[in-house]
């Protein structure tokens, strides 16, 4: 492509920075990427969440199937003196007060699924540009390549220069040799950001599905 072909144009083989600069952006971006997936992971509250399970489990501790199956159920000697009604009454305040550490729990689930709700639509957006980072980076290692091969052929014409000494043609090679050497390293180095883009991609599918189970 000819916008694959312009990018060769950002290298300056008399400026060794130009090389170093060269595909920075996307590589950078998709670092980035990655180290906020890292963070989002690390912000999981483990003591908040222990916290919840424990009152889950004390209020199932304290849920009777039978009691609730048969509250009228009493022993003769309870009828006879009447204490029916305050085991029923004692039963209600019982799951009333139950009822309102569920509605607590209920909150703060609901907490959650706001947040998560949140880093869904932050890992969608984060999905997005990492595969137009990838892209971009498809680009600038094919235009590295190309790049790769315009030095060589321009080393060639200087080889067959006849404006200049031998000593001048081998300071010339040799420099154009390192250049070329810094471009190979360069663009190995995108490629390694490319996989790194690459593996990011099915991660943040597996944790958009996994948020989606816990909503």
């Amino acid at each position: 492509l000819p916008e694959v072909q312009n990018l060769t144009n950002e290298i300056d083989i008399t400026n060794v920075n130009s090389i170093m600069a060269f595909g920075q952006k996307p590589s950078e971006g998709i670092s980035q990427i990655s180290d906020a997936l890292l963070s989002s992971m690390r912000r999981v509250d483990a003591e908040e969440a222990s916290r919840m399970l424990v009152q889950l489990t004390k209020i199932m501790d304290k849920f009777d199937i039978k009691e609730i199956e048969n509250p009228e159920k009493a022993s003769a000697l309870q009828k006879l003196f009447g204490k029916i009604r305050n085991n029923i009454d004692k039963l209600f305040a019982k799951y009333e007060d139950m009822g309102k550490e569920v509605d607590q729990i209920y909150t703060i689930l609901k907490q959650y699924e706001v947040q998560i709700h949140q880093t869904q639509e932050n890992l969608e957006k984060q999905y997005k540009t990492n595969v137009a980072y990838y892209e971009e980076l498809e680009k600038y290692i094919v235009a590295g390549e190309i790049a790769q091969e315009e030095i060589e052929a321009y080393s060639k014409q200087v080889l067959a220069r006849t404006d200049m000494t031998e000593q001048e043609k081998q300071t010339q090679q040799q420099k154009l040799s390192m250049i070329k050497d810094m471009l190979a390293q360069r663009t190995y180095d995108l490629q390694i950001a490319e996989n790194v883009a690459m593996q990011t991609c099915p991660m943040i599918q597996t944790m958009q599905m996994s948020n989606f189970n816990l909503m």
